[in-house]
């Protein structure tokens, strides 16, 4: 029986080359094409694929987010969907951030053909599969700490609260803390990540999968009273 593939990739040259590859491997069927993060949660749950081969960076919803929702409602219908995460980027946190939300491969997308289809495979016989160079980063890195970031977990929630848009006071308040403890937090991990401002620590954000927005949802506000601090 064939495999049944969902593709999300949102540049429709790649993805009709990934559907190229996949249907002339004679053992797979690309049952749906999604070109955002939303459309590929929907089609997964209408679909009922075998396999999700999701782009990291994904549009409206990012691959990290929609991994997590396509497992959580798979696996809350006892049935098993794979995802094979595509990415350009091959740094380890945003591998493990992808792992932990339920994928079981990772490819880089100048993957070859056969990687791809190797992939598939393994995931179907339930194996882990990372791409050529992938283990070494994965395992240097977690072998330097028990964290792939370079964040506290205090400070990803504060990263995460400034991309969607709240203030210095908004995010204190939800926090619990005062917003001088928030200043102290924010210019930490502005200092590790060598980032300077409000817009660069959403993008961050957002690759890493710590909110679905596509954008914050106060930039301006956000940028106004904290920018003003630096």
């Amino acid at each position: 029986m064939a495999i049944r593939v969902l593709l999300a990739e949102d540049h429709e040259i790649f993805r009709d080359g990934l559907k190229t590859v996949l249907q002339r491997s004679g053992n797979v069927d690309v049952v749906g094409e999604a070109a955002n993060g939303a459309d590929a949660v929907r089609m997964a749950k209408e679909l009922k694929p075998d396999v999700v081969l999701m782009d990291v960076g994904m549009p409206q919803l990012n691959g990290i987010e929609a991994t997590r929702q396509i497992k959580a409602a798979s696996d809350a219908n006892g049935r098993a969907v794979r995802v094979v995460a595509l990415s350009v980027h091959a740094e380890g946190v945003i591998v493990r951030r992808m792992l932990e939300a339920g994928a079981t491969a990772y490819l880089l997308k100048d993957a070859g053909a056969d990687d791809v289809i190797r992939a598939i495979d393994n995931v179907m016989a339930g194996q882990v599969y990372l791409g050529q160079g992938l283990s070494d980063v994965v395992v240097k890195q977690f072998g330097m700490s028990n964290s792939l970031s370079p964040l506290s977990k205090r400070e990803e929630d504060v990263l995460r609260h400034i991309a969607d848009g709240l203030t210095t006071k908004e995010i204190a308040r939800v926090l619990g803390v005062s917003p001088k403890t928030v200043d102290t937090h924010r210019q930490h991990l502005m200092g590790k990540l060598d980032i300077h401002s409000i817009a660069e620590l959403t993008k961050y954000a957002l690759r890493l999968g710590l909110t679905s927005l596509e954008q914050g949802g106060k930039p301006a506000a956000g940028d106004e009273e904290q920018g003003s601090r630096n």
